[in-house]
């Protein structure tokens, strides 16, 4: 019974995670494209 919450819990925070990395990609598409690339792996 302790899967289910943390499975949900972590979809969470994945899918938060990746809709700023969205957001700041959007912002700063051209100068840290590659930041935000590495950041979206090493936080995955």
């Amino acid at each position: 019974m302790s899967h289910r919450p943390m499975r949900s819990f972590l979809l969470i925070l994945v899918l938060t995670r990746v809709t700023a990395n969205l957001v700041r990609q959007r912002s700063r598409d051209r100068r840290r494209r590659r930041v935000v690339h590495l950041e979206s792996t090493l936080s995955v």
